[in-house]
């Protein structure tokens, strides 16, 4: 009888020791999914036919031509990247990092057209309560083998401006030589933009653009209507205009944007206004020839 409860006693103390390393090897944390995009584990995602993520690249295709580009895309336990879409040209590489204390969102807007452009990288941080936001556009940035790491330390070091995240959030302007050039005032607070950046870049929201540099914001504008972003030009020049409605310069920076966008009566109304003011100026020697054919329609 004695053995008969020894071996009982032996095979308890089994049971408890199985049981009890199957019990830990189950609450043992699972790694982060290494690629995520809209909660989605990625070792594909398609935001639409032409572009897309796959592992570690974001892949461009169009016209039967197909461009990866490398490590674009890093995500890890503390950073996320995500892709937002807007058509076949423009789409957002979006970085949420979630490590620490301070809570930061990377936003890059590129344009694809034979060639990938980098137009703008926007920096937003949430930091106890606080909340500030700044963005940067560049000058005929052409993407070649660039990577997430090479790109990470833009516009770091420009000065950062904090207010509470329960007030209307402010984000300050830079050119691409870091010369604050304006700034937009938004009737979301700070909190409201971070939580919901998806829906404020699908949106286009740019409430109250102030300039505080006009020649900068105009230089600015120029080189966003030779990388091709149309829609950007307009509301940046029409802010100007309305800051300084005599800037002959601005009319036909506005006109091209127009006419990119294939909208030529709008095109030609701005062209006109330009060629006026020239004439007052007494420079009309200096109107474009290719502008005056524009405005006959060729």
């Amino acid at each position: 009888m004695f053995k008969n409860y020894q071996k009982y006693i032996i095979k308890s103390l089994c049971f408890v020791v199985i049981t009890s390393f199957v019990l830990l090897s189950c609450n043992k944390k699972k790694p982060h999914s290494t690629v995520k995009l809209a909660s989605i584990k990625n070792t594909k995602v398609k935001a639409n036919d032409t572009i897309y993520i796959e592992k570690e690249n974001l892949i461009i295709k169009t016209n039967n031509k197909q461009d990866i580009y490398n490590n674009l895309v890093v995500n890890s336990a503390s950073l996320n990247t995500f892709l937002e879409v807007k058509n076949n040209h423009i789409f957002y590489l979006i970085y949420e990092y979630n490590a620490s204390i301070t809570k930061m969102q990377h936003i890059y807007k590129y344009i694809y057209r034979d060639s990938l452009i980098l137009v703008f990288k926007e920096i937003n941080k949430l930091n106890k309560g606080k909340f500030a936001s700044k963005r940067k556009y560049f000058k005929n940035f052409i993407i070649k083998k660039q990577t997430y790491d090479s790109l990470e330390p833009i516009l770091e070091n420009v000065k950062t401006h904090y207010i509470s995240a329960k007030k209307k959030m402010k984000m300050f302007l830079y050119d691409y030589d870091n010369n604050e050039f304006g700034n937009i005032n938004s009737l979301e607070t700070g909190l409201e933009k971070y939580l919901d950046v998806s829906n404020n870049l699908k949106n286009n929201i740019n409430e109250d653009t102030n300039i505080t540099n006009i020649e900068k914001a105009n230089n600015t504008a120029y080189y966003l209507e030779q990388s091709g972003a149309f829609e950007e030009t307009i509301n940046l020049l029409g802010k100007i205009i309305d800051k300084d409605p005599n800037r002959a310069v601005a009319y036909v920076n506005l006109g091209d944007a127009y006419w990119g966008l294939g909208e030529k009566n709008k095109a030609q109304k701005a062209y006109k206004i330009y060629i006026k003011l020239m004439k007052e100026k007494g420079k009309e020697k200096q109107i474009p020839s290719s502008l005056l054919e524009r405005i006959k329609g060729k």
